[in-house]
């Protein structure tokens, strides 16, 4: 009985704690803490008072899990283990289990882990390339290509744009070789790229997901102890690559 009472905050710890996870076996599939969050969502939506947009949360950890390396048998298997877990905890007293996962849902499967979620547990590959896609519904290479171009035009126009950056960083924007596009541009930058996005296939969650990711990348590297190159990177990527979006729709 004691150990079914600490399951619930040791997964939320394995979420919360990147370096911790991370310490685990190569061949230890990384998968099991979304799995656990979509349980979760699934209790709590069928529950009386159910959080407000967990549906939609339950299907963006749908999507971080799609990305984790292993079979489509081992992401299946990961939330049908989960669910026996949560119902096994309801069983022994009612509430208890919906209790749990509550607490839960709350620490350990909120908006912003589950990126860090994708950037620790990952795999870059299928995070590139499969994020944005319904798990039974491959895309189309060339397609993701185009998103993945316009999810970098929009997260590269953002951090030009950040409201109140560092002092660090503030330095390397204004020392941005080649130069950062004015605000004007920036802004017709951001727009093409959102309307490319907006019209592209692929599930909402999982687009959603590639531009949060791609924006945590850029901001991880752009607050570094050395941003410049990157800077620099980032604004030669909106002068040679997003000044000239195209307008067509990227689906068909």
């Amino acid at each position: 009985m004691k150990g079914r009472f600490f399951a619930v905050p040791i997964v939320g710890l394995l979420l919360c704690a990147p370096v911790a996870v991370a310490q685990q076996t190569n061949d230890e599939f990384k998968g099991s803490g979304a799995a656990m969050c979509i349980a979760a969502g699934e209790l709590l939506a069928a529950s009386a008072d159910a959080p407000a947009g967990v549906r939609e949360n339950v299907s963006r950890w749908r999507q971080v899990l799609h990305v984790m390396d292993g079979t489509p048998e081992q992401r299946e298997s990961a939330v049908v283990s989960a669910r026996a877990s949560w119902a096994e905890l309801e069983g022994q007293r009612a509430g208890l289990g919906v209790a749990g996962a509550r607490g839960m849902w709350n620490s350990a499967c909120v908006d912003d882990m589950q990126v860090r979620y994708i950037a620790v547990h990952g795999s870059e590959e299928r995070a590139r390339f499969n994020l944005a896609e319904d798990p039974n519904a491959p895309l189309d290479r060339a397609v993701i290509l185009r998103l993945n171009v316009a999810a970098s035009c929009l997260a590269a126009a953002d951090l030009f744009s950040t409201p109140r950056p560092s002092a660090r960083l503030r330095r390397a924007v204004h020392d941005a070789t080649p130069s950062a596009p004015d605000a004007a541009m920036l802004d017709a930058i951001r727009q093409s790229a959102q309307q490319e996005i907006a019209t592209a296939e692929g599930t909402l969650a999982g687009k959603a997901l590639v531009v949060e990711y791609l924006r945590y990348l850029y901001e991880t590297a752009a607050s570094g102890e050395a941003p410049q190159r990157f800077v620099n990177s980032a604004s030669q990527t909106l002068r040679t690559r997003c000044l000239e979006r195209p307008t067509e729709p990227t689906h068909g």
